[in-house]
C-alpha cells in the first residue's frame, strides 16, 4: 500500500463556484477560523423573513 497522505479535503462552495481545497493536518485550525470569519462577514446582508400569523389567514377567509 501506498503512503497515507495526511490532509483534509475541505469542500468550499461560494454562490456558483464549487470547489475542493486541501489544508494540511498542521494549517487545520486556521483555515477553519479563516473560513468561519468568511461566511460571518458575507451574513450580513441577509434578510430576515417576516413571519407569517394564524390570524391573518383567518380573518382573510371571513
Amino acid at each position: 500500500m501506498g503512503k497515507r497522505r495526511s490532509a483534509l479535503w475541505e469542500k468550499t462552495v461560494c454562490h456558483l463556484y464549487k470547489g475542493f481545497q486541501e489544508v494540511s493536518s498542521k494549517e487545520v485550525n486556521k483555515f477553519q477560523m479563516a473560513y468561519s470569519n468568511l461566511l460571518r462577514a458575507n451574513m450580513d446582508g441577509l434578510k430576515k423573513r417576516d413571519k407569517k400569523s394564524k390570524n391573518k389567514k383567518s380573518k382573510a377567509a371571513q
